[in-house]
């Protein structure tokens, strides 16, 4: 969901490698728009605090591995190509953005979950103890766990 609480989805190819699916966003007069073509694996959709005007996105199987960040998210309907943000070591999974605007990436294969800051630079590393972590989550009264 969009900071303008618009659900925005993305498909998963399960057979073969072709890019066939989308990424949708459906906007307030129910109406269904495609914000992204030709997609294999959808992931890593968060958006920036505040008003959201940044959007980023992964496929997960594309090849390099890159987290996109399309930063006329709100002003223009995505009408701009996006911007490679961040180059992942394992393959970019589930993100969440914190209060900072930092994005916390889980590397699936990867076995860590790493923050970016705003500007695309790591600024920090978790390891976790399995492989194949899918998503990030804050929890916790003051949001920190």
């Amino acid at each position: 969901v969009d900071r303008q609480g618009r659900y925005v989805v993305g498909g998963h190819v399960e057979k073969g490698s072709e890019p066939l699916t989308n990424v949708y966003r459906l906007n307030e007069d129910l109406q269904v728009e495609v914000l992204l073509e030709g997609v294999r694996c959808s992931n890593s959709i968060a958006f920036s605090p505040g008003e959201g005007q940044m959007m980023y996105f992964a496929d997960t199987m594309r090849d390099p591995a890159e987290i996109w960040c399309f930063r006329d998210y709100l002003s223009s309907g995505m009408s701009r190509p996006p911007e490679v943000f961040a180059r992942p070591a394992g393959r970019p999974d589930g993100s969440a953005v914190d209060a900072e605007g930092g994005l916390w990436n889980a590397e699936f294969g990867g076995g860590r979950v790493v923050r970016y800051s705003p500007d695309g630079r790591i600024s920090a590393i978790v390891k976790v103890l399995v492989r194949y972590t899918t998503c990030v989550a804050f929890g916790g009264p003051d949001m920190q766990t």
